[in-house]
């Protein structure tokens, strides 16, 4: 159902778009589906669609995009071969991650029918965050290349995520797509870089992000004020996130359908680390379209949730509905933080499991 919804509405959005259609339909039908874009040649009612008309070709490309749901892992691109994945470690506080992708190889077969759903904790400083895309890349069919996600539910950690893979990696721009709430995240970040190498902000640690991303959130804007002007709005973008992404795009048979350059760039790449609120609309498809992007991404990439046990209980819900999406979407899910609470592991794994059984239950049918 959530797949049909979505065709349908990726189908509506694409044929709206698009000049009339005279084969379709009744010339003579009276009924409008649509308007036109108010312009200087166009005043404000002027019809553009028919309703038949309309009807038909939603009909249409919503078919298209949906024969497309099942190539869409095939067509999109991930990471092969790569050492910075595949390479030992060699320091004795991080052994524990050749163990770890050891064991993910021995389970990637049965991973790509079954599912996986896993753990992994580790104190601070043990190398997680790069254990978690070791592990990925383990559990990753070879021929298709690694793709997954990294969601986090602080900005500046988002950041330091990223810009690790990048450093430690060697992961290309092609390779890698940071997403934030906004691109004056992305200069708080620079800012506090500079200052930290001048010695005047102390460096960050995993318990001083919350405070710190309160604390400087005055300081950044007294900068911002200072570098562009007061009252100047453009300076702050806060619109629909910034993206680092620079590798140009190929359409990989979607472009039809999904034309906003940022939304490429968030399906595209094959690693992306990302606040969670860019995943959380996928399970929100009450009104609007903005749940098509993030669910196409749980479709085609793996999950790794870093630190869930961050978020209060009442964001378990939301937590919740998108593990079970993913399983529903067939994704692997690995979970990462030094502390997680028992029930949380457990209502998680159920959400889980139940949405692998519901997506089971579609590919077999």
């Amino acid at each position: 159902m959530h797949l049909a919804r979505m065709s349908l509405m990726v189908g509506d959005h694409t044929y709206s778009g698009l000049a009339r259609h005279d084969k379709f339909g009744d010339k003579n039908f009276e009924l409008y589906a649509n308007t036109e874009k108010v312009s200087e040649l166009t005043p404000a009612g002027t019809m553009r669609q028919r309703l038949d008309e309309h009807l038909v070709g939603v009909a249409k490309h919503a078919e298209k995009f949906s024969q497309l749901l099942p190539r869409i892992t095939d067509s999109l691109p991930g990471i092969g071969e790569h050492k910075g994945f595949k390479q030992r470690t060699t320091k004795e506080r991080f052994a524990w991650q050749n163990k770890a992708y050891e064991l993910a190889v021995t389970l990637r077969e049965k991973s790509q029918t079954q599912g996986f759903f896993g753990i992994n904790m580790a104190s601070t400083g043990c190398g997680k965050t790069l254990g978690n895309g070791r592990i990925m890349y383990g559990l990753s069919d070879t021929n298709k290349g690694a793709r997954f996600t990294m969601a986090l539910g602080l900005r500046v950690l988002t950041l330091q995520t990223g810009q690790e893979y990048q450093q430690r990696m060697k992961l290309a721009d092609d390779d890698l797509a940071i997403l934030v709430g906004g691109k004056s995240v992305i200069d708080l970040f620079n800012l506090n870089q500079t200052s930290a190498e001048s010695g005047e902000q102390l460096p960050l640690n995993e318990a001083d992000l919350n405070v710190y991303e309160q604390d400087q959130l005055q300081v950044f804007t007294q900068a911002l004020l200072k570098n562009y002007g007061a009252g100047s709005e453009s300076a702050i973008e806060f619109e629909d996130g910034y993206v680092h992404y620079d590798s140009p795009i190929e359409d990989h048979h979607l472009g039809s359908v999904i034309r906003d350059s940022k939304a490429k760039k968030l399906l595209y790449a094959p690693v992306v680390t990302c606040t969670i609120d860019h995943l959380i609309g996928a399970t929100e498809t009450a009104r609007g379209g903005k749940f098509i992007v993030p669910m196409l991404r749980l479709l085609s990439a793996d999950l790794i949730l870093d630190e869930p046990d961050d978020f209060n209980l009442e964001d378990l819900p939301a937590l919740a509905r998108l593990v079970n999406m993913a399983g529903m979407l067939g994704s692997r899910v690995l979970l990462s933080s030094a502390t997680l609470p028992p029930d949380m592991l457990v209502g998680l794994f159920e959400a889980y499991q139940a949405g692998r059984k519901s997506g089971t239950v579609i590919m077999v049918s």
